[in-house]
């Protein structure tokens, strides 16, 4: 039954909104523009598409429609557009263009839920949105009697409507199908739906997202002057409104490309924003309508006029629109502080013919009263500076007896502000706050303190400033870049002021500090290139010796290439680590630097990365290749062959390309041995190779023959098997998953349930058993290992209480617990990783001959000496490295874990006595 048929039901909405409700609607849309940005989530996002904001990662398989509403009443069931989403939520749930995808449908407003009143059903509605990530099978239950009534309605209404207009047949086939939908779709459609109800004001909404917004501006990892955040805003805001009117598909779509082009390199586009902006306001009279989302676009106007346009007569276009809005009888409080912030500061723009000021702040006494009187209206944290900034401005502005206000009055304002950072100093966690805090903090009291001497104000300032650089490790949207350059302008004018040497070398001594933190560009890639080229030369003289001398060299190569210009570099340079260690037998480390490349390009999002996605996935193909891990590599293949065709430019030719070939080649082994080394596979490598479609057909084919030629003899083909991988072919088959490796002379074997997550938690641990096997290899320390075989079971934990230790059910295994990882705070992660070290350690120490504390001594060394903290992690958690490749139902889609695990003769586990070693 094709329920797609059910789309012939579909009606024409109601897009007509309220200039208000669009604006909402955009900004709500460049709020997620700028979260994919910084998140570096590879999502496209249609502007108005299908009636919604369509967002769509194509390579999660994750679709969601968006339909966002302001609102200044509450909704229930009986809201006529709650029915209207849903209609057209189900419209799109069957059109099927969307079966590969994981759709999600979100309806997403301001309000709320309304009160339960009879007929109303708005307790059910509250009842869905609290569980709707948990449904029981009564609220489901529930929730379609509910959903079918309203669609009942729809449906009928459209069946008779449109019985003239539509082939009777074709409208009486689709109702048929519809009256037949099962549960299970029923079910499907109802989970798809989503519900946000933020419970926020309607005059509050747009106020509270435009700070939100400039929050995540001020966080996006790009060369921009951040102090701009409203000139950003009003640029992507209007992009966003051009792709909204376009019907085009392809020609709605931004992405986090689009947003680059938009903030690095469009000046002129900028221009011409500002240029449509002040033809729409040069003529307006008058402002008769408060309107919030149209009020922020002045702002943004009038800010760029003040950055950008300072040669220019726009002054008095602006100020009396601003003085309309701070005298407008519906301005909210924090808006009416905007607007005068801008005003006054617009009245001290210079004259252009000498750079005096044209006006100053005679006569606007009760504007900076109420400004300061009303100090807790602010939209965002960083409103703080513009606070400090007119307060500095104001105090001049007393001194030169230009406003009729005192330093008495200031007084309690200044208060007011230093009393609100110090309560934010004491109850915030967010490192990032805290940076900026202090940030504040020492700019408040250099800045708005005059009749204080410069060197005690610049010594108190710089005090606050020092804290900061501790911090920095830890901070992931604080940038200090401006306060550098901030400071670099005061010394200019302290120069020119003939400021004593003192108080010059206070500043001087504080650059100083900061510029250690950043790093000096060319002389860091200089260096990394060298390091690069001579770990070629040692893996060119094929050693151990060398091997290890490389990947030192390679490591210290990848910190020195985390440069903007040199990202392409990065990720060779994880690549090469990748080979290295498989050339050691090393396939897990292998993997999670392959696996750490394929993160890299894409979250890099520049062409030359983009141009390395398909080798990178290469990598951990051969990875899983040569451990044997055979299933997963399939999976790997699929992954390489979708993004070989979508990033490369060059066509696919076994020729030419030598990375393609060999893949091929390795793909082609699979395919042969997996069915002779285990018949109960032959189905499976059937359904494979339809999968495969040309490239089985049309690709293969010249590979296969004579593989198959080579391997006819089933002991021929065991024998070179032992000599091309350094696993057990299959072993990521049935209920347990065995990773076997050979290091330190002792054979290690490391088994856990064969499970999407606990391979990931798995291949963790086992990488970074290699990579500090590696390291202790590299050290020439001896451990005096005593063991000659280790084997080790891990289980998913709860927390991190389970640490390695003897298995209680059979002395010959250690056994620990690792817990799932998904959080994206840093010191998390590193406490992650010193658990998982930690466990190592602890299995290390325990076969070993050395006392506690000689062995405490040499892993010390290990950590201080030869960085083994920075090895082990590569950009990201190996979970979410793990995941990033591989979603856990394309896991489950193979149902390797259901199949018997392989039992071969012996020939076949003397694979585990020729693992390479080193």
């Amino acid at each position: 039954m094709n329920i797609s048929k059910l789309n012939l039901f579909t009606k024409e909405t109601d897009a007509s909104a309220t200039e208000k409700g669009f604006h909402f609607q955009k900004l709500k849309t460049l709020k997620s523009w700028l979260e994919n940005r910084i998140q570096e989530k590879d999502e496209d996002i249609f502007c108005d598409y299908e009636e919604d904001i369509f967002q769509r990662d194509i390579y999660a398989g994750i679709a969601k429609f968006r339909q966002i509403k302001l609102y200044s009443t509450n909704f229930s069931f009986s809201k006529e557009e709650i029915k209207k989403s849903i209609a057209h939520f189900f419209m799109l749930f069957v059109k099927g263009n969307y079966l590969f995808d994981e759709v999600t449908f979100l309806f997403e407003t301001n309000s709320g839920i309304a009160r339960e009143t009879r007929g109303n059903d708005a307790g059910l509605l509250l009842e869905w949105y609290k569980n709707q990530d948990n449904m029981s099978k009564e609220l489901l239950e529930k929730c379609r009697l509910k959903v079918k009534v309203i669609l009942d309605e729809y449906i009928n209404e459209v069946y008779e409507n449109r019985m003239d207009s539509i082939s009777k047949s074709d409208l009486q086939t689709a109702k048929i199908i519809y009256d037949q939908l099962s549960d299970e779709t029923w079910s499907r459609f109802i989970k798809s739906i989503k519900w946000q109800f933020d419970e926020i004001d309607q005059v509050h909404a747009i106020p509270k997202i435009v700070a939100e917004i400039e929050t995540l501006i001020s966080q996006l990892p790009l060369p921009i002057d951040k102090s701009k955040r409203t000139t950003y805003i009003s640029v992507l805001h209007y992009e966003i409104a051009q792709k909204s009117l376009n019907p085009d598909e392809e020609s709605s779509k931004i992405t986090n490309q689009l947003l680059d082009i938009l903030l690095l390199g469009t000046g002129d586009e900028d221009h011409q924003w500002y240029a449509d902006t002040l033809h729409k306001w040069k003529h307006v009279e008058k402002v008769n309508q408060f309107n919030i989302g149209v009020f922020f676009e002045l702002i943004s106007a009038v800010r760029y006029c003040r950055w950008e346009m300072g040669k220019t007569a726009h002054l008095e276009i602006w100020l009396p629109i601003l003085i309309q809005y701070i005298e407008h009888p519906d301005i909210i409080v924090s808006c009416k502080r905007k607007a005068i912030y801008e005003f006054l500061f617009l009245l001290l723009s210079p004259n252009l013919e000498d750079g005096s000021n044209i006006y100053d702040f005679e006569g606007q006494e009760e504007l900076i009263r109420f400004y300061f009187e009303n100090i807790d209206y602010r939209l965002s944290l960083s409103s703080i500076e513009e606070d400090i900034t007119l307060m500095q401005l104001l105090e001049v502005q007393i001194l030169n007896g230009t406003v009729e206000l005192t330093l008495e009055d200031l007084k309690g304002w200044k208060i007011n502000i230093l009393n609100t950072i110090d309560q934010q100093l004491l109850t915030t966690t967010s490192i990032d706050d805290r940076c900026q805090l202090l940030e504040l903090k020492g700019s408040f009291h250099y800045h708005t303190e005059n009749q204080r001497p410069l060197k005690d104000r610049m010594r108190q300032g710089l005090d606050y400033y020092r804290q900061i650089i501790p911090l920095l490790p830890e901070t992931h949207s604080y940038s200090i870049t401006k306060l550098s350059e901030i400071m670099n302008q005061i010394l200019e004018q302290c120069i020119k002021a003939g400021r004593s040497d003192e108080e010059l070398e206070e500043v001087e001594v504080f650059l100083n500090e900061i510029e250690e933190h950043a790093k000096k560009t060319s002389n860091q890639s200089t260096s990394a290139q060298t390091l690069a080229d001579r770990a070629a030369a040692y893996v060119e003289k094929p050693s151990v010796k060398n091997f290890l001398k490389a990947l030192e060299c390679l490591h210290r190569a990848k910190e020195l290439f985390q440069l903007k210009d040199t990202k392409e570099n990065y990720i060779i340079v994880m690549l090469g680590l990748s080979e290295v260690y498989s050339i050691l037998g090393l396939n897990i480390a292998a993997k999670q630097y392959a696996l750490a490349g394929v993160w890299a390009c894409f979250h890099f999002g520049e062409a030359t990365a983009l141009n390395r996605i398909s080798d990178s996935y290469a990598y951990v193909f051969r990875a899983d290749y040569n451990q044997g891990a055979w299933i997963s590599a399939l999976d790997d293949f699929r992954q390489y062959i979708k993004v070989r065709i979508e990033f490369k430019s060059d066509a696919m030719n076994i020729e030419a390309d030598a990375v393609y070939r060999n893949i091929l080649i390795e793909l082609a082994v699979i395919l042969i041995c997996s069915p002779v080394l285990y018949p109960e596979l032959s189905v499976f490598i059937e359904n494979q190779k339809k999968e495969l479609g040309w490239i089985y057909t049309e690709e293969l084919p010249p590979l296969l023959l004579p593989l198959e030629r080579k391997f006819s003899n089933t002991e021929e083909m065991k024998k070179i098997l032992r000599g091309k991988i350094t696993g057990v072919p299959l072993s990521d088959l049935g209920q347990e998953r065995e990773i076997l490796f050979k290091s330190m002379n002792i054979d290690w074997l490391i088994k856990f349930k064969n499970t999407a997550q606990l391979n990931a938690i798995g291949e963790e641990f086992s990488a970074t058993l290699q990579i500090v096997l590696s390291e202790i290899k590299a050290s020439g320390k001896d451990f005096k290992f005593r063991s000659k075989s280790v084997k080790i079971k891990i289980l998913e934990s709860a927390g991190y209480s389970e640490i390695m230790r003897p298995d209680p059910d059979n002395t010959d295994w250690w056994t620990a617990g690792i817990p799932v990882f998904e959080s994206t705070d840093q010191q998390k992660m590193r406490l992650h990783y010193a658990f998982v070290g930690g466990n190592v350690t602890t299995l290390l120490m325990e076969n070993s001959f050395l006392y506690r504390e000689e062995f405490n001594i040499l892993i010390k060394y290990l950590y201080e000496n030869r960085k083994l903290a920075d090895k082990i992690q590569s950009m990201n958690i190996y979970q979410k490295l793990y995941f990033n490749l591989l979603k856990p139902e394309d896991f489950n889609g193979s149902q390797r874990q259901y199949f018997s695990k392989p039992t071969l003769d012996n020939d076949y586990y003397l694979l585990m006595n020729t693992l390479k070693d080193f």
